[in-house]
């Protein structure tokens, strides 16, 4: 049932190989889930030399951060492949919180969740890359 009630508010979104998501520093609005094909996660792609944080597939998942602040976007998400995704957004978010608040709340926790163990690891890499200098 909680399923049902978020499959109401998904967008059905398609894109081609090489097709931008989003781009670095766009407004973030919504996160994406991918039912089909494969998106790359950059940064620096306006200056030539990219360099890829992620390569994601089905299943996977991103763009979370901005359902949860109302910042830009931090990295670039390309389709490497004829992609589906779904996405999910904010005000979708917001309106899931009015309706059902404890389903708003399930996800936010889930979010959250998420949000921190990438954290976790991206500062486990730091400090990877500290103590390889």
């Amino acid at each position: 049932k909680e399923l049902n009630e978020v499959s109401k508010l998904l967008h059905d979104r398609t894109y081609k190989p090489e097709e931008y998501v989003f781009k670095r520093h766009a407004p973030g609005e919504g996160m994406f889930i991918i039912q089909s094909g494969a998106v790359k996660i950059i940064v620096g792609e306006t200056s030539g030399n990219s360099q890829v944080l992620a390569e994601l597939s089905n299943g996977d998942f991103f763009g979370e951060m901005a359902l949860l602040e109302d910042e830009v976007r931090s990295a670039a998400a390309i389709a490497t492949d004829h992609s589906r995704l779904l996405g999910f957004f904010r005000s979708d978010l917001q309106i899931l919180i009015e309706r059902k608040p404890a389903l708003g709340n399930k996800i936010l926790q889930n979010l959250s969740k998420v949000v921190c163990t990438r954290l976790r690891k991206t500062n486990e890499l730091l400090i990877q890359a500290q103590s390889d200098k």
